[in-house]
């Protein structure tokens, strides 16, 4: 299991997290949704399949973030770090 250390990249990576997620999501209706396990994993299967990404991403979410991360372009709101579930909402451009 890799080892996460450094707070700036864990902060990078849930920005990653919360891009990709909104990239993914844009072209469905809605501005609010849930993203649970499944989708997380599938999500990075489908992104980096043979990456260690989706393991520090969840170290990232469990050791050094704040429960609501928000960026211009959406708000990432995680509703259970162990899971890890998570809202993302989009902002309106």
């Amino acid at each position: 299991m890799p080892r996460l250390r450094d707070k700036r990249l864990a902060l990078r990576l849930v920005w990653k997290l919360g891009d990709l997620l909104a990239e993914e999501l844009s072209s469905v209706k809605g501005r609010d949704f849930v993203v649970g396990s499944a989708e997380y994993k599938a999500l990075y299967r489908r992104v980096m399949p043979n990456s260690r990404a989706r393991d520090l991403t969840s170290m990232a979410l469990q050791s050094f973030c704040q429960q609501v991360i928000e960026t211009p372009r959406w708000v990432l709101e995680v509703l259970d770090d162990k899971k890890p579930l998570l809202r993302l909402r989009i902002k309106k451009p």
